[in-house]
């Protein structure tokens, strides 16, 4: 019997497996939890430190393309620093990418 693959569309990452493979390259404290917040089509969870909660946002792969997140990304950054209350981008430690891929 030959087991055949069968495709994923849509999974929810473990939230202890993004703090040591994603959220560790970002500036923040160090997460004691990533716990899933809400699903849909981005899966955000609620990571919380010591001094502050910060939200992830996993988007769906296939839903929006690379221009589309980054005119997002960018929209935040801008209504941030028009000091407007928006949840915006932090940069990673080494600015490669925003985004990261997995």
């Amino acid at each position: 019997m030959t087991q055949t693959a069968i495709p994923v569309i849509h999974s929810i990452p473990d939230g202890a497996a993004l703090i040591t493979t994603v959220l560790c390259e970002y500036p923040i404290p160090k997460p004691h939890s990533c716990k899933l917040y809400k699903r849909g089509l981005n899966d955000t969870y609620l990571v919380t430190t010591e001094r502050e909660n910060y939200i992830l946002r996993v988007y769906r792969r296939g839903w929006r393309n690379k221009e589309e997140i980054d005119f997002e990304l960018e929209l935040l950054v801008f209504l941030h620093e028009q000091k407007q209350p928006v949840a915006y981008p932090i940069a990673k430690k080494k600015m490669v990418a925003l985004l990261q891929t997995f």
